[in-house]
């Protein structure tokens, strides 16, 4: 880029959820944030982001405020590319605390191309969650009439209960509708074979983390035996992680 960083600022938030988003590590009714805006003494930005969610990091955001007040006043007079790769020699493993200054220099060394003229909505994905059935199936058929394609649901809480609501919900599905399915870690090896054993594989896309990230051999025996493609988040933190 040929420019140097001028500036680093740093905002901690707590953002209220206008309902609570259901995991099976518990009911957030929050999330815990850290933004951190980059310039150059060229006035270009870069932004970077992180949020906190139980269960998921091993770090918290706690840490990703102290590692970014460690590193943060050392960047200005740096070339980013540098700065890069001093925190990259420095945060093996530290994925999740040096992420907001990680991505705010990689934004500001590739800053989006090119101005917006027109501007279009793109449903990506919905998340269906209710506290009662009816609260559920109103969320997905208010997701589908908006033109939602995909919609996610939480499970991991009790077997037979998820396959109750994910029963509730293939029953209002509308053709080229699919659900990806997310037990955050909630099941055993034995419950998740429970659960996919009872599980209609119609219209379901995936399930996403049945287990627990270190759990690789008992996820390799699941995909030998679903019914589903299963897929790994949580356990994903490396290069290393991707690799297995």
């Amino acid at each position: 880029m040929g420019h140097s960083i001028s500036g680093v600022t740093a905002y901690r938030v707590r953002l209220p959820l206008i309902r609570p988003y259901h995991l099976s590590f518990g009911a957030l009714e929050a999330y815990d944030s850290l933004f951190v805006q980059i310039q150059s003494d060229a006035g270009e930005e870069g932004f970077g982001e992180v949020t906190d969610c139980p269960g998921y990091f091993v770090q918290g955001i706690s840490d990703a405020w102290d590692f970014v007040c460690v590193y943060g006043p050392e960047l200005p007079g740096k070339d980013p590319q540098g700065a890069i790769d001093g925190i990259m020699n420095r945060a093996h493993h530290l994925s999740f605390a040096a992420t907001p200054l990680l991505t705010a220099l990689e934004t500001l060394i590739s800053p989006s191309q090119g101005k917006t003229i027109d501007s279009e909505q793109i449903p990506l994905l919905g998340i269906v969650q209710g506290e009662t059935p009816a609260d559920m199936v109103a969320d997905a058929k208010r997701l589908m009439k908006s033109g939602y394609r995909t919609l996610k649901m939480k499970v991991g809480f009790s077997v037979r209960e998820d396959l109750d609501r994910v029963g509730q919900l293939q029953s209002q599905l509308k053709p080229g509708i699919q659900v990806r399915l997310d037990a955050n870690q909630g099941y055993d090896y034995s419950q998740a074979v429970q659960f996919l054993e009872g599980l209609d594989p119609g219209g379901i896309e995936l399930l996403e983390q049945p287990l627990d990230p270190g759990a690789w051999d008992d996820m390799l025996r699941l995909a030998q035996m679903s019914q589903v493609p299963l897929m790994l988040d949580e356990a994903i933190n490396t290069e290393e992680d991707l690799d297995r």
